[in-house]
Order: structure tokens, then C-alpha cells, then sequence
């Protein structure tokens, strides 16, 4: 079979294209890509991503979704692919570099003002934003919804930083094309300033204008897998690197403040009560893991912990803490909780201003615990591992066991009052998801409501997507806020969107509000990302199309692109 007898790949997610109709028109069931086939004219109009004379290749007359592909959750990033030919895209002139300084593997260089400029006559058209490569911006909760984001600009074939808000039609300022191999990033603000953290770049931009402030090369990629391994604190950019370097820069100039290399490469970063906390542990040949309050201003420990479990809890055997191991941060406190998984398992409680232990209780198995099923409030933390359910005053370390069955599992969603609300799993033969609610004073389930086949959406801070499928009922997301607990179910037929509002005594339903979500393209598979869930307020993306939803009407607030 020739070439040109071969399906092409969509240029944005890299599927497979379905054979052309009659128009010569193909649409990926992937990300809904619209491409034309090319000919040996290449004309294609604006948008083309086929190559002048490639038999088989294609060219974008639609939006290209620069972000996933349907039928997975994860992110799955442009690929620019097509079956003939390259296109090769004229890159604008890098910024000129004012002053440059070197040290330690980082380069910072300050800018002479270029990178950002008004742009509201950019077709909002020709644009398409990832799920998660973006920042919102604070603001009024009733104004519209402003955030800075890497945007794929199918005009021209590049990808660009830029800012503007749910409902508006252009971009209020957008940064020079950013380089070919950058296709998501991660953000940080502080009060005048949005940082952006792109492959082994980091670049600083003035929150108003746009202006580029100043840039730095890094020794390796900015780590994308944890919230909290870039951020601003203390007047200091904190970035964690894939190369397991933690370096503090001046966040107005990018000079390097100081750095300091992990000893473990799966070391954590967090904040709790205003602190900057590493885990790492001591250089060959101790090897013990430890807890380190970071001094800002020099990079040092001004003070390490080292949990460790008694040995009456193992035999004999003295467990100590590793950097892997579970750590969070207990809300308004200066203090974290940690949980020792090596050997035997214990629970413990540390003051970080002071670095004393409140209390250690021994629990059944923190082998297996991930984020995911750990719910730290202010007076009590659920845990959730191998068919239990186990609620702990924070006060006391005092634990209490929630009624689980045997063949149960369950992944905690919140704390309610005195409710843990949960979704409960089957572990055993078909599963039959349900929302669950437990008496945090007994601990005896009060009620069980069925969630008919649906599947959890991944969580707002996963940067992940999910497919919507016609042939399956749908996804859900659990909201709570104040004493509301609400069940938000999102389906692929009809654009569905219900939202429940469940009474938390019993689990009925006291209101239920039928609306429907927006997909960018009508055919195949949506894929759905969440963005933020805050009060009435649900912002997801579908197939790159932003939108905010209130949760009190079902109706779609805004979106952007404005549709």
C-alpha cells in the first residue's frame, strides 16, 4: 500500500486519523483535532501542520488539544507528528540578555524588558490550553476567573506563556515562543510576579505587563510530580530538580541564593506552618532518614528529626524513619505528622518549632500508605490501608477504628462535622463503587448510597485527565464545604451534569440540579480535566475548553476560549 494510502497521525496528540470523507476532512478520535488531508500545494489556510508537496500529509484546520489523549488518565503531550514531512516553523529572536550570572550549574540571566506585550487581537481561536499548565490567579470569587498558562498557538506552531481570564477573547499579554521541546510547565507566584518552571528553564514574568524579568538554566528538568517542589515562600523561589538539587533564588533577579544536593533522590519538600521542610537522609555509611527544617536565608537544617519506632513495637527491632516515608503538614500548626514504614509501623506527632515529639502510637501497616488515602483536618486524620479505616485525634494520637467489611476497601474524600465520608470499594468478585458515611464518634457506618457503576475523576492536583465514554455512565467528584456535601457526576451522552446534594444524616438526596457541561467538538470520546473545586465553584477542562460551573444551578459560568 502506498503512502498516501496510509492514515496520517493527528499533529497534536500523534492517533492514528480515521480515513478522510468526502471533503477530504479527518477527525482524531483522540483529542477532536479537525485536519485536512495535504496536497501538493499544501494549501491549507492558517494552521497548516502538513508539508508543501507530502503526499499524505495533513494540515490543522481546527484547534489542535496539545494536552491528552482519551481513554487514559494522564496527560499525553503534543507530538507535532505527522506521516510525510516536517514542518520546520520560524522561531522569533531570543531576548536580549542584559547581564548573565553562572554558578553551580544555574545561569540566570536579567532581561532588558522584552517577552510581553498586549495582545488582545490574538484569536482565541487559534489557541488551546493543557489541563494543569496553568495558575490561577487570587482574585474576588465573583469576578472572572484570570490565570496564566502555556498555550499552544496552531497559527504558528508554538507554544507561548500568557494571561487572561475565563470569558475573554484574547490574551492579555503573551510571552516570545517558548522552546520546541517545552510542551508543559509548572507555576509559582508571588505578589507582582508568575514564575514558570519549563523543562531545565525557569522564567519570570511581571504578573501585569508581561515583561520578562529575567530567566536561568538549571542542571535539570524542574520536578513535576510534587506540588510543593516549586514554589515561592519566605521571598524565596524554591525548585527542586530531577537531579535531586534543591536551589533558593532571589525570585526578583534569579541569582542563585543557595542550592543543596539531596542525599536521597526521593526526598520530599513541603511547608507546614510557614516552613520549609526537606526529608533526606545522612551521606555512607549511616543512611538514617531524617526530617530537616530549613533555614531560607543559607539553605541549612536549623533543626532535624529523626522519628524512629520504639522496639517494643517490633520485638526488638528499632525502625527508623525514611524520606519516602508519609509526611504532612496538620492545618494552622507548626507542626507535621509522620508515619515510619520500615519494619514496624508507627505514628507520630512533631513540633517543628521546637522539634519535640507529642506523642507515637503504633499503627498496623504504613507500607502501603500514599497520599491518596490520608486525610489530615484539624482535630483528626483518616487513614485508609489494607481494609481498614482508622480515624486519629491529633490531640491524643488516640485512634478509632471505622466499621469496614471484609472485602472492603475505602479511599477517604473528607471530614464532614462529625462524619468520615468515604467511596468504598469491592476487593472481591465485580466492584460496586459507593459514597459512604462513618460517626467519627463511634465509628459505626451510618449509611451507604450506590454510585451505579460510576469511576472517581483523578484528583484537581493530579494534573491528570479522564476519558468520557458514551458506552460507560460516567465519572464523579465528591465536594465538601461548611456543612454541605454534594455528589457531582459528569457523563459523556447528553453533556450530562447533575449535582446531588446529599444529606449527610442519612445519604438521600435533599437537591438535585440537572445542567450540561460544554465539549469543545462534538464527536468521540471528551476527555475531562479538574482544575479547582471551591465552594460553588467546579472549573474543569474539557478537550482543552476551560469553563467554571455553579455548583447551586448547574450552569456553565464562562468559558475560554469563549464559546
Amino acid at each position: 500500500m502506498a503512502d498516501a494510502d496510509l492514515p496520517g497521525t493527528c499533529p497534536a496528540c500523534g492517533r492514528s486519523l480515521p480515513p478522510a470523507g468526502a471533503g477530504g476532512e479527518m477527525r482524531c478520535d483522540g483529542c477532536g483535532l479537525l485536519v485536512r488531508e495535504g496536497d501538493r500545494s499544501a494549501s491549507s489556510g492558517p494552521g497548516a501542520a502538513g508539508t508543501a508537496g507530502a503526499p499524505g500529509a495533513v494540515a490543522a484546520v481546527g484547534v489542535p488539544v496539545a494536552a491528552r489523549a482519551s481513554g487514559s488518565s494522564g496527560r499525553r503531550r503534543a507530538s507535532g507528528r505527522v506521516w510525510v514531512g516536517i514542518v520546520v516553523v520560524a522561531v522569533a529572536a531570543a531576548t536580549v540578555i542584559a547581564t548573565a550570572v553562572a554558578s553551580g550549574g544555574h545561569r540566570a540571566a536579567t532581561s532588558g524588558g522584552a517577552g510581553g506585550a498586549p495582545v488582545a487581537a490574538l484569536p482565541a481561536d487559534h489557541l488551546s490550553l493543557s489541563s494543569g499548565d496553568h495558575v490561577m490567579l487570587p482574585g474576588e470569587p465573583r469576578q472572572p476567573l484570570g490565570f496564566v498558562g502555556v498555550f499552544y498557538d496552531s497559527s504558528n506552531d508554538q507554544r507561548i506563556v500568557g494571561r487572561t481570564r475565563v470569558g475573554a477573547r484574547g490574551l492579555d499579554w503573551k510571552s516570545a515562543p517558548l522552546p520546541k521541546n517545552v510542551s508543559s510547565a509548572v507555576f509559582a507566584l508571588d505578589a507582582g510576579r508568575v514564575f514558570v518552571g519549563a523543562k531545565d528553564q525557569l522564567l519570570a514574568f511581571d504578573l501585569t505587563r508581561g515583561t520578562l524579568a529575567w530567566k536561568a538554566q538549571l542542571s535539570d528538568e524542574v520536578e513535576t510530580s510534587c506540588p510543593t517542589c516549586f514554589l515561592s515562600i519566605g521571598g524565596r523561589l524554591i525548585v527542586r530538580t530531577r537531579d535531586a538539587i534543591v536551589r533558593a533564588l532571589d525570585p526578583g533577579t534569579g541569582r542563585l541564593l543557595w542550592q543543596r544536593r539531596l542525599e536521597a533522590t526521593n526526598g520530599k519538600l513541603l511547608v507546614a506552618g510557614g516552613h520549609l521542610v526537606v526529608t533526606d537522609r545522612r551521606p555512607k555509611p549511616a543512611f538514617n532518614g531524617f526530617v530537616g527544617v530549613v533555614d531560607l536565608a543559607t539553605g541549612a537544617d536549623v533543626r532535624r528529626i529523626q522519628p524512629t519506632c520504639p522496639a517494643a513495637y517490633d520485638g526488638g527491632y528499632i525502625a527508623t524513619f525514611q524520606p519516602f516515608d508519609l509526611i504532612r503538614a496538620i492545618p494552622g500548626t507548626e507542626n507535621v505528622v509522620v508515619a515510619v514504614s520500615s519494619g514496624s509501623s508507627c505514628l507520630q506527632r512533631w513540633d517543628l518549632a521546637t522539634g519535640r515529639q507529642l506523642w507515637n502510637v503504633p499503627i498496623a501497616s504504613a507500607s502501603s500508605l500514599d497520599d491518596g488515602h490520608v486525610l489530615v483536618g484539624r482535630t483528626d486524620m483518616a487513614i485508609a490501608d489494607s481494609r481498614r479505616l482508622d480515624l486519629f485525634d491529633l490531640a491524643t494520637g488516640r485512634a478509632r477504628a471505622m466499621s469496614v467489611g471484609q472485602d472492603e476497601s475505602v479511599k477517604p474524600q473528607g471530614l464532614l462535622a462529625g462524619l468520615v465520608v468515604g467511596v468504598v470499594s469491592q476487593t472481591r468478585g465485580s466492584d460496586r463503587p459507593a459514597l459512604a458515611a462513618w460517626s467519627r464518634a463511634s465509628g459505626q457506618r451510618l449509611w451507604t448510597r450506590s454510585l451505579q457503576g460510576l469511576a472517581a475523576f483523578s484528583p484537581v492536583d493530579s494534573r491528570s485527565t479522564d476519558a468520557l465514554f458514551s458506552s460507560e455512565p460516567g465519572r464523579f467528584l465528591v465536594s465538601m464545604g461548611g456543612s454541605d456535601l454534594r455528589l457531582v457526576t459528569l457523563a459523556r451522552q447528553d453533556t450530562a451534569l447533575n449535582v446531588e446534594t446529599i444529606d449527610p444524616s442519612t445519604g438521600g438526596t435533599v437537591r438535585a440540579v440537572h445542567g450540561h457541561y460544554r465539549p469543545r467538538y462534538e464527536s468521540g470520546s471528551y476527555s475531562v480535566g479538574l482544575e479547582r473545586v471551591q465552594g460553588d465553584q467546579l472549573v474543569i477542562t474539557v478537550d482543552s475548553l476551560l469553563q467554571t460551573i455553579d455548583l447551586g444551578s448547574g450552569a456553565v459560568s464562562a468559558t475560554w476560549p469563549p464559546s
